[in-house]
């Protein structure tokens, strides 16, 4: 606790300034400058809710916020004098070990000053120090963030004030920022401003502790470390949440001491996918189509993690497989792996034979009909693997010849006279059966088509040799008259004037120019930037790249949801995460996992990121934004706008609306 356990004593004046309607508030005396003084204030704002006579005593009581302790406020009106008053603060500590008595007579000690026209500091002093037992336990209260308005407690009731000296710690109480005890008959409400509260239920309350906890979780309670006990009312809960780096959060609401535990299956460890690779067994590269699948894992909300339980890491199993290698399940010990570890699985390449039987040309080879050729290979063969021939079913393997023919395509066949085989005019080949299978065989190149023979069945081609001639000769001289005319087109309309622009300076030239729309497609030079510039971005340089459009804009609005996205669909994902800030943020954003309100260079002209400053970020105290569907199309709109003409307004209007609105979308 950062309170000191002792009690605190102030008396304050309010009084009219003579001739004025002013009202000076003047703190009259402190027993000590210590924290809880900052909380006295002037407190005559509650006279316009409630009257009361001049001889009445008006109390209030307020909880600090840290939980830390509350206060009596004791207020006098003076007689014949409108709106002034003095009042006594008490602060009670939550660590003192103070019995209902004790309360009751330090608040008697501090209002008997504020009847007086000089107070006794000397009486107010030894009041403070008779009381500095210390709790044992020394616990906080668990007092709600938010605080509103004023509520009332009747205090003729079931329930006195002496009653409520000894359970002042209320639901109802920490709801208000000021809540008034006092009989009904004694003061007048007015309006509907001050909500009563005295049919509420009085509770009893109890403190939870802090213990050590099992598998090296660590308890958070509020925006700290939970290491001080706390109290809390019976039938209420304390919102806990147990961390450990590299498992998930468990958050438990804790009623009672014996909640204050957790068991091993509520642990659950997980793991980035890209952690789990698979290698080649002979060349020791990675297989970048590799399916790797743990058998008793979960996928994470945003399917970039996979999530253990704490029972399943000493034998996790994982499935691996890919096309062209043995699939194989794996058994490997995850319980003392890390976010950093990389968790690789060798893959043996798959071992296939197939053998397949060719036709042979008889009049070459005249003592055998077929040859067969015997094909190994890691992957499986689902067709023939020579062009021009097909396989008589899906290739087997094992020994089985699997046979093949060849392919016959747009020829007309007919009965010939020759050896009883057939005959076409198919690229000097002709088609010839032997054994049951099909071959192909050369044509006698003396051979000349005769144009009156039977087997000519085309009734559109003249027989007289010479008319076809001289009709293939006219459709040459077509043809390279239109390829004459397209050629000029795409001349004149494309080359002819297109300026070339020497990368990095915008002069023209020839040698060593790229044009800008090849730069803008060039992964290699866009990736060549990201690995240079690894100290700070800037927006138009970024937007030159068609990979890396849009990118400024949402690392600039601190869009990390959107940041994991754009990752994670990204073609050259593994490439931007091997550049150190890269990684670095987009582990950053796994752990903030939501879009934030905000950006981090609104400048129009020097739109820039310095990743140094960028990571000192607190980005805890930005709001969170739940709707992204604004800011992508905005982000659309800003990243088309520079393929366009004027399309650097329409990308830098894109950005102005991402700070407006800076939506969110989705963690492990």
């Amino acid at each position: 606790m950062t309170t000191e356990a002792k009690i605190g004593i102030g008396i304050v004046h309010c009084q009219s300034t003579p001739g004025s309607t002013d009202i000076g508030f003047t703190p009259v005396y402190k027993s000590d400058y210590g924290k809880w003084s900052s909380i006295i204030d002037d407190t005559g704002a509650v006279f316009r809710h409630v009257k009361i006579d001049y001889e009445t005593i008006l109390r209030m009581i307020h909880f600090s916020k840290d939980g830390e302790g509350w206060y009596m406020c004791s207020m006098k009106p003076i007689p014949g004098r409108d709106e002034e008053y003095r009042a006594s603060w008490v602060y009670f500590p939550s660590s003192l070990d103070l019995s209902q008595k004790d309360i009751k007579t330090i608040i008697e000690v501090a209002e008997s000053q504020i009847k007086e026209k000089e107070f006794d500091t000397n009486k107010l002093q030894e009041v403070i120090l008779s009381y500095q037992k210390i709790n044992e336990d020394s616990p906080r209260y668990n007092i709600p963030a938010t605080q509103n308005g004023y509520a009332f407690r009747d205090t003729s009731g079931a329930f006195n004030l002496y009653d409520l000296y000894g359970c002042m710690y209320q639901k109802e109480f920490v709801q208000y920022e000021w809540v008034i005890l006092m009989d009904k008959t004694a003061l007048t409400l007015k309006g509907n401003s001050v909500i009563d509260i005295s049919e509420k239920k009085i509770v009893e309350s109890h403190i939870i502790k802090p213990q050590p906890i099992d598998f090296g979780f660590v308890p958070y309670c509020g925006n700290g470390v939970f290491s001080s006990p706390i109290r809390i009312m019976d039938g209420e809960y304390l919102p806990v949440e147990f961390r450990k780096d590299g498992y998930l959060p468990i958050s438990k609401n804790i009623k009672s001491q014996n909640d204050y535990v957790i068991s091993l299956n509520e642990c659950k460890k997980y793991f980035k996918k890209t952690q789990f690779v698979a290698i080649d067994a002979q060349t020791n590269k990675r297989i970048s189509s590799a399916i790797i699948k743990p058998c008793n894992a979960k996928e994470g909300t945003n399917r970039a993690y996979w999530i253990f339980s704490e029972l399943d890491l000493e034998n996790a199993k994982i499935n691996v497989m890919a096309e062209g290698y043995t699939a194989n399940s794996y058994i490997i010990d995850l319980r003392e792996k890390t976010l950093n570890d990389e968790l690789s699985f060798t893959m043996e390449p798959e071992a296939h034979e197939y053998v397949f039987v060719l036709p042979l040309n008889s009049s070459v080879v005249k003592d055998c009909n077929t040859a067969e050729i015997t094909i190994r290979s890691q992957y499986v063969i689902k067709d023939s693997p020579f062009e021009g021939y097909r396989c008589s079913g899906t290739p087997r393997e094992g020994g089985i010849p699997n046979r093949l023919s060849i392919i016959q395509q747009n020829q007309t066949v007919s009965s010939s006279k020759n050896n009883g085989g057939h005959r076409s005019n198919n690229g000097g080949y002709e088609q010839r059966t032997a054994g049951g299978y099909r071959y192909a065989e050369p044509v006698n190149k003396h051979h000349k088509p005769d144009y009156d023979s039977e087997e000519h069945n085309d009734d559109t081609e003249p027989k007289n040799p010479i008319w076809g001639y001289v009709k293939k000769a006219g459709i040459a001289i077509v043809a390279v008259g239109l390829l004459c005319v397209i050629g000029y087109f795409v001349y004149d309309e494309f080359i002819k004037d297109e300026p070339y622009i020497e990368v990095g300076t915008g002069n023209s030239g020839n040698n060593g120019y790229e044009k800008p729309d090849e730069l803008s497609n060039n992964w290699d030079t866009a990736f060549g930037y990201l690995k240079e510039h690894t100290n700070q971005i800037c927006k138009n340089d970024m937007e030159c790249f068609d990979d890396l459009k849009g990118l400024y804009d949402i690392v600039n609005g601190y869009r990390f949801k959107d940041y994991i996205k754009f990752i994670d669909s990204h073609r050259h994902r593994d490439d931007i995460l091997s550049i150190d800030e890269w990684k670095r943020l987009y582990d950053k954003s796994i752990e903030i996992d939501s879009n934030k309100k905000g950006v981090y260079n609104n400048e129009t002209v020097e739109q820039s990121i310095t990743f140094e400053t960028y990571f000192k970020k607190d980005f805890s105290k930005l709001e969170n934004i739940d709707d992204n569907q604004n800011v992508n199309q905005n982000a659309q709109q800003g990243a088309q706008g520079h393929g366009q003409q004027g399309g650097h307004t329409n990308g830098q209007q894109g950005n102005q609306n991402n700070q407006q609105n800076n939506l969110q979308d989705n963690n492990v």
